[in-house]
């Protein structure tokens, strides 16, 4: 089972979505997850939740096979891109396509939420204790990490087919500031999650049944060619569009 909730508006500049998993099956189950520009605060509420064990995913810029244990019961916080860095000052760099428990990166914060978690088992109070929570926390944002947001909803909406001058000069940002403040901010650099919007793009064609012929699905996601379109959608998802569709 899973299921993902929205945000209230006030969190939405932030949080992408709140999600649920649950495998009730007898057997362990594989899972492949593909990027998708986010980072993860992820909590376990079922299967015998330890202290400690909440984990923080960071932006992913390769798939990741994964396992589902029997019982195991998930809430996950899936933060936009900057959104999980407003909240922790963590430098994200650091976090892409690694996993750290709470511990590891002390943040008490989290790991008083989790402790909260700990003693609810209905899922609408969990997601309200989690509510509460991150908007008694809402940080203030920094004038350049709002000018980074403001050029990712541009690079989102152009699907990644936008150049880091461009971008820059949107924000009212020198190239190098601009590609400084997004580092820091999103953990990958913005040419990086541009390649990630193309990707995702081409995912959402991929399952159109108008969506068109492989070659026409890379030229209308910006690949310059076929190969290249195969070369980078494996990159990301273990496997070829053709595999795919």
């Amino acid at each position: 089972m899973y299921k993902e909730f929205r945000p209230s508006v006030l969190l939405q500049r932030y949080v992408d979505a709140y999600w649920v998993s649950a495998h009730a099956g007898a057997t362990v189950r594989a899972l492949r997850i593909l990027p998708d520009s986010c980072a993860d605060i992820i909590f376990h509420t079922g299967g015998g939740m330890l202290a400690g064990d909440g984990l923080v995913i960071g932006t992913m810029t390769v798939y990741n096979d994964v396992i589902a244990l029997p019982g195991a019961a998930l809430l996950g916080i899936r933060f936009k891109p900057g959104g999980l860095s407003a909240y922790c000052r963590l430098p994200m760099a650091a976090l892409t396509d690694q996993r750290y428990t709470l511990r590891d990166l002390s943040l008490r914060q989290f790991y008083m939420l989790q402790e909260r978690l700990a003693g609810l088992t209905d899922l609408a109070l969990q997601l309200r204790c989690v509510e509460e929570w991150l908007l008694a926390y809402l940080p203030d944002v920094h004038p350049d990490t709002q000018r980074v947001w403001a050029a990712l909803s541009a690079l989102r909406a152009a699907e990644g087919k936008c150049t880091i001058p461009t971008l820059a000069q949107a924000v009212y940002m020198s190239p190098r500031s601009f590609e400084r403040v997004f580092l820091r901010e999103v953990g990958v650099s913005a040419k990086e999650m541009g390649g990630i919007f193309r990707f995702l793009a081409a995912k959402r064609l991929l399952k159109d049944p108008a969506g068109g012929t492989l070659l026409e699905i890379a030229l209308a996601a910006g690949y310059y060619d076929h190969a290249h379109f195969t070369k980078a959608f494996r990159r990301y998802a273990g496997q070829s569009p053709s595999e795919r569709r």
